[in-house]
């Protein structure tokens, strides 16, 4: 006789998946290259993969909100309880992304403003 399952498994993807993603956000930003006093067509050059490490952690969100999808239209019990995680999961990506965007964006300003005061110095 054939057991039942009685649990899903899904939520370990749910997890490999939020790993996946916060270790490209990482990746991405270490593999970044800081050098903006280069032209437009070397910085896009030099930040390739970082780039694409972003289009992971796109990816990764677009497939957790089509996977959360697919589970309540097919509306099983056995995976009724992965909905809201995968929900969760992609409101935590996104809310990391959010909360980092802004202080990466502060520390370019502030390399601006160091670049354009430096300017302003040697004029002096």
């Amino acid at each position: 006789m054939k057991k039942k399952k009685e649990s899903s498994r899904l939520h370990i993807l749910f997890v490999v998946m939020i790993l996946a993603a916060f270790v490209s956000f990482i990746a991405a930003l270490c593999l970044f290259d800081y050098e903006f006093d280069v032209p437009l067509s070397a910085m896009w050059q030099a930040n390739m993969p970082s780039f694409i490490l972003i289009g992971v952690i796109a990816a990764i969100n677009i497939a957790l909100i089509v996977s959360a999808v697919v589970l309540r239209v097919k509306n099983d019990e056995l995976t009724k309880s992965e909905v809201p995680l995968a929900f969760m999961i992609t409101a935590v990506i996104v809310l990391e992304t959010v909360f980092c965007v802004p202080i990466f964006i502060l520390w370019i300003a502030e390399l601006i403003h160091d670049a354009i005061r430096d300017i302003k110095r040697e004029r002096i």
